[in-house]
């Protein structure tokens, strides 16, 4: 096993020991909320008895399920009724958390960060309470987070082949990466127009034909605002982006977004002192895409108006951020010299 490829399994284990961790404290102390629930009822394919806004997002619970029917044995892990499902969606959680967090390892080096300064970006990310939370919660964010990890790895590292798959199949993820598409479309210069409007079409396709066929096997009852989707954009843009917006300007919408990273979203800010050549040492460094990704991030808060589990979409971006600061900013030398005299 080459050099490169061995640090990379390093660090996607160091991450996934990270994660499980806290994810099982979480898993075994908290009480299911209602988009655990739905997402759950997946898990079982009862899929008629979910809601509009969640049935679509089947990727995640059917392999969660199908794990599940291979833990029986160890369902009293997850500490109550159905505990097997329960810890097929953490280990689910986990390892594409993990594998994301690579990810964001592997872009930071592919932009010029030391296998320090990219390991502690990931680590930075995934230490997140957001990551322990989503780790082990019946959630469905993980296979999303690691799409637009995914994404963004292969626009910083020009890799086309890695490009077109995550455009295909990120909208299956979750709906809301739809927005990602035009950032590929337009930085992705590397792939050709024909290959990356393919990708595109496909990936509209392909989330069509899930809505179509699940919409046959399952059909919506009648009259129901739940099932009818114009209805529920309504209600996201009356409901969740106003909302949002008045939420940002207020202490406690400054704490949800202060909350993602904790203290290390200090970091960029004082990345940005220091006069303009140390901003440039850093900041010239990071991928092209970052700005659009950042605010394709955006809407993601704004539809949904969870600020807080939203915003670490941001995840790959800010891990970025700080490996490349550490590693160039001047500020960072101290700490990069006592990284070197204990290598």
């Amino acid at each position: 096993m080459s050099r490169p490829r061995s640090a990379t399994c390093l660090v996607f284990l160091l991450l996934t020991a990270l994660l499980a961790s806290n994810g099982y404290v979480w898993l075994t102390n908290h009480v299911r909320f209602s988009d655990e629930h739905a997402y759950l009822l997946l898990a079982q394919g009862r899929i008629g008895e979910v809601s509009t806004f969640h049935r679509y997002r089947v990727v995640v619970p059917l392999l969660a399920g199908a794990l599940a029917w291979g833990l029986q044995s160890v369902r009293q892990l997850g500490g109550e009724a159905g505990a097997a499902l329960g810890f097929a969606f953490y280990l689910l959680n986990t390892l594409l958390l993990a594998l994301g967090g690579t990810l964001v390892y592997r872009t930071a080096r592919a932009v010029g960060a030391s296998f320090g300064a990219a390991l502690g970006g990931a680590v930075v990310v995934l230490s997140s309470g957001l990551a322990t939370y989503l780790a082990g919660s019946a959630l469905v964010d993980s296979l999303a987070w690691l799409a637009l990890a995914a994404l963004f790895y292969a626009l910083a590292s020009r890799h086309g082949t890695l490009l077109w798959w995550a455009m295909v199949l990120a909208p299956l993820a979750k709906e809301q990466l739809l927005l990602l598409l035009p950032v590929a479309l337009y930085y992705g210069t590397f792939l050709s127009w024909p290959r990356r409007l393919a990708a595109a079409g496909l990936a509209g396709a392909a989330l069509w034909l899930l809505h179509y066929q699940l919409d046959i096997w399952y059909p919506l009852p009648p009259h129901n605002q739940l099932t009818d989707m114009s209805a529920v954009v309504s209600s996201h843009l009356r409901n969740h982006v106003v909302h949002t917006l008045g939420q940002l300007l207020t202490v406690r919408g400054l704490s949800a977004v202060l909350a993602v990273f904790g203290l290390f979203t200090l970091l960029p800010v004082l990345g940005l002192a220091g006069g303009r050549v140390a901003r440039r040492s850093w900041l010239t460094r990071l991928p092209p895409a970052t700005g659009a990704v950042l605010a394709c991030v955006g809407g993601f808060v704004l539809l949904s108006g969870e600020i807080s589990r939203m915003l670490f979409f941001a995840g790959p971006c800010f891990g970025v951020a700080v490996a490349l600061l550490v590693e160039y900013h001047p500020a960072a030398r101290a700490f990069r010299q006592w990284m070197a005299a204990t290598a």
